[in-house]
């Protein structure tokens, strides 16, 4: 049976730094989103997810709605952070609607990063 020459990148991996490279490599901001939604639609097969608007409008990038339309998560993606998680908000907001926020490239305040 033939298979493709896998380099080491693609062998099973639960290495961060692996699976990281893997994204950067293959997802754009739109794929992205688009991943990150389906994901909390696997994790909550009760609720109704959807991709909205699209990357760089600075808006929601998705919303999870029950099947009355209630509102019970919001998404915010980010390819790229260039502010901390805490600037998004918080987890779950005074209504119990559930905030994600998915960051590949994360902030990192260099300031704080010490050296051993």
């Amino acid at each position: 049976m033939w298979r493709p020459k896998l380099n080491r990148l693609w062998r099973d991996t639960h290495r961060l730094d692996n699976i990281r490279q893997r994204l950067l490599e293959f997802l754009n901001p739109s794929s992205l989103e688009h991943l990150v939604v389906s994901l909390l639609q696997l994790e909550h097969p009760e609720e109704i997810w959807r991709q909205t608007g699209g990357p760089g409008e600075g808006r929601l990038d998705g919303i999870g709605n029950t099947e009355s339309g209630e509102t019970v998560g919001l998404l915010q993606v980010k390819f790229r952070a260039h502010d901390p998680v805490s600037r998004f908000g918080d987890r779950v907001d005074d209504t119990g609607v559930r905030r994600y926020v998915a960051i590949l490239l994360p902030w990192v305040n260099r300031h704080e990063e010490t050296t051993p």
